[in-house]
């Protein structure tokens, strides 16, 4: 789930980008892939492997960079949130915060935020998650986690029905 929420973001904040900046997907894949893989990550139906990555952010950086100005940066800041859930939108705040007005280094910190959790493969790999405080708590405890066991891998119970059926 937290896979795909990521690969759903990635494809979200890609699709703000190309068209607020007006780049046209044979730009962004000229001399490095074919124009139909660049769609495929903009509608979400493809992820960039490692070397996509490291091309893609080089060429926002210097595309958005040519194009930077206080109205852009609000913009474009209003636009990606858009994208996320309430869990990612204060990590993305935070992000903006530390971006200071640089567009194109806070549209490359949210998609190597997103890189970064879509990495994760193996089950047993630990999962980024976001601490958000938890107000009914008082104490400034923080959520790590929330795991939800609906057919008994975790757990077990009666032998002809689930953890979640009890």
């Amino acid at each position: 789930m937290v896979v795909l929420y990521w690969k759903n973001t990635f494809s979200g904040v890609l699709h703000v980008i190309v068209h607020l900046f007006s780049i046209n997907p044979s730009d962004i894949a000229e001399g490095f892939c074919d124009v139909t893989t660049v769609r495929k990550w903009i509608n979400g139906e493809r992820i960039p492997n490692v070397t996509g990555q490291q091309h893609l952010i080089e060429y926002l950086e210097r595309t958005i960079a040519e194009n930077d100005s206080a109205a852009i940066y609000s913009l474009t800041c209003e636009q990606i949130e858009s994208c996320l859930s309430d869990t990612a939108l204060s990590t993305v705040r935070e992000l903006e915060n530390r971006c200071g007005g640089n567009t194109a280094m806070f549209v490359t910190s949210v998609l190597r935020l997103c890189f970064s959790n879509i990495k994760r493969k193996n089950k047993k790999q630990k999962v980024k998650v976001f601490k958000t405080e938890r107000a009914d708590r008082g104490g400034g405890r923080k959520t790590k986690a929330v795991v939800f066991d609906f057919d008994g891998t975790l757990t077990t119970g009666k032998p002809n029905r689930t953890t979640w059926e009890n």
